[in-house]
């Protein structure tokens, strides 16, 4: 029985190891994510040009941050692609 006990706890450290891991990649993922996400917006930001993406399905419209600054439209605007243009 002592052999077993000792397998069970090495198995369970090597998940815990893997677990641990696996969550260090998903934070380093998300950090170069957000990374990403900010040297985009300083980049429309000095080019003066935004973004917009929209949902075809829901007609759900997202702008830019500089988007929004070039058009002089506040972030509170309710927008969709039918009533904007």
């Amino acid at each position: 029985m002592g052999g077993l006990g000792i397998v069970l706890f090495l198995g369970m450290s090597l998940v815990l190891i893997w677990l641990f891991r696996n969550q260090e990649a998903e934070f380093v993922s998300a950090e170069k994510l957000r990374r990403n996400q900010e040297q985009l917006r300083e980049a429309q930001r000095l080019a003066r040009v935004g973004s917009w993406e929209l949902d075809l399905v829901s007609g759900k419209l997202a702008w830019s941050d500089e988007l929004f600054h070039i058009l002089s439209v506040t972030r509170h605007h309710q927008l969709s692609a039918m009533n904007f243009f």
